[in-house]
């Protein structure tokens, strides 16, 4: 059996992982509410608790919050088709993998580690899955990028310089193709800051639950990333003691504004943060990031050639400056006697 024919194996597991990537993402999105906070038991507190409960609101603008997974996961899909499900769909495959393990690994393996309940640890769990999606993301953009014709995002506008070999040489250029390893990963990076940032400011922003804090000074670095933040005292996380805090605090609920003197969360505090969202503030947010990509991608952009330019500089420095040096010591070092007496001889 020749080995073309079973070359159809890997391609339908690549389909079937792609078909069943693309059906999670639609769960995720259309699931009220999201498995994104599943693990943080939405039965942990009553609706009584807080005003303005994005839980009572039965709305869709809560389901936007996942639309970078959805359009990822389709974004995926459609180039593994394009790609007819071979070649550089695998790599593909291998970023969207690693999002699923940073996702067991946060609400499953690791659960302490990232536990949700708290401000802190909920917060590393929103980088390491961010930047899982984030990277998954730019590896679809760097694809399509290369099956176009392989014209990057980020460019070499100039030649970089190759150091000479001796001085008798000239010094010559090498241009640096959109294929070529080197242009494929400092388009990865710097595509990476910006997507992971605009991300980042979406789930900040977007992102409506409730999470425990310890001291008032951690709810004042939340309210920096968002004000919509109520909350009441409670120095207890435990679902007995959320109740009880509940029943019994709900006369000290204060928010973002409200005067220091006035908040007594020293022994800790229960918020719920992101509760006013609406269709205005979706927009906001949303041209706020196409806003922020631009910018940062402008900005990257700009600094790209230099930065590259004056390393490789630095590299050709350092190169003549090793070469000078060890053709000053080859000058200076004195020769082998047997070889002075040849020249004596001769």
């Amino acid at each position: 059996m020749r080995p073309d024919a079973l070359s159809w194996i890997p391609r339908s597991l690549n389909f079937v992982f792609a078909s069943g990537t693309v059906v999670v993402a639609l769960f995720e999105f259309f699931s009220l509410p999201p498995f994104f906070d599943l693990v943080n038991d939405q039965s942990l507190l009553n609706y009584t608790a807080f005003e303005n409960d994005p839980r009572k609101d039965k709305g869709q603008i809560r389901r936007f919050m996942d639309a970078p997974i959805l359009a990822n996961a389709v974004f995926y899909f459609l180039l593994c088709v394009w790609l007819r499900f071979r070649s550089y769909s695998y790599v593909l495959s291998i970023f969207i993998v690693l999002i699923y393990f940073f996702f067991f690994l946060v609400h499953f393996i690791a659960d302490e580690t990232f536990n949700w309940k708290y401000s802190n640890s909920r917060l590393r769990g929103v980088y390491f899955q961010t930047a899982a999606v984030a990277a998954s993301l730019v590896a679809n953009i760097i694809v399509l990028r290369l099956r176009k014709g392989g014209k990057m995002v980020f460019n070499f506008k100039t030649p970089l310089p190759k150091a000479k070999r001796s001085s008798d040489e000239e010094e010559m250029k090498v241009i640096i193709p959109p294929n070529h390893w080197l242009s494929i990963l400092w388009n990865f990076v710097a595509l990476f800051i910006p997507v992971f940032l605009c991300l980042i400011v979406w789930f900040f922003r977007m992102y409506m639950s409730f999470a425990c804090f310890s001291s008032s000074s951690d709810i004042l670095i939340f309210c920096e990333v968002s004000q919509q933040v109520q909350c009441y005292p409670c120095g207890s996380c435990t679902t007995s003691g959320i109740n009880s805090c509940s029943m019994t605090n709900r006369s000290s609920i204060f928010h973002c504004l409200s005067p220091m003197a006035d908040i007594n969360a020293d022994k800790g505090a229960i918020c719920l943060f992101n509760y006013n969202v609406g269709w205005f503030t979706f927009l906001l947010v949303f041209a706020f990031i196409g806003g922020l990509f631009f910018f940062l991608l402008t900005f990257m952009k700009g600094i790209t050639n230099w930065v590259l330019l004056g390393g490789y500089r630095l590299y050709v420095s350092c190169l003549r400056r090793h070469h000078a040096w060890k053709t000053s010591r080859r000058r200076n070092t004195p020769l082998h006697p047997s070889v002075n007496l040849i020249q004596e001889e001769a």
